[in-house]
């Protein structure tokens, strides 16, 4: 298996036992159907494999504090799309 499938597996894996804790400790999501619940977990999946692949891909230069700067002013980004 080619190293980058095995890793992005691997944080898919590791996502998805995440959620399910995030899910049994604080409950589900409220006033969200729950096919709708699945939608945001796989949102919150597959942006977060993608930030991680995208940081190995550039060589793994920027710093957690510069990861969570870019990770923040994207989200503020995508959410000014949909205003």
């Amino acid at each position: 298996m080619p190293p980058a499938l095995y890793l992005q597996r691997h944080f898919v894996t590791v996502l998805q036992k995440d959620t399910e804790n995030m899910v049994s400790e604080y409950g589900s999501l409220k006033d969200i159907a729950p096919i709708e619940q699945k939608y945001f977990l796989s949102v919150r999946i597959g942006f977060i494999l993608s930030i991680i692949l995208t940081w190995i891909e550039n060589g793994r230069r920027e710093s957690l504090l510069q990861l969570q700067a870019i990770t923040q002013h994207q989200l503020e980004y995508l959410m000014n799309t949909f205003e």
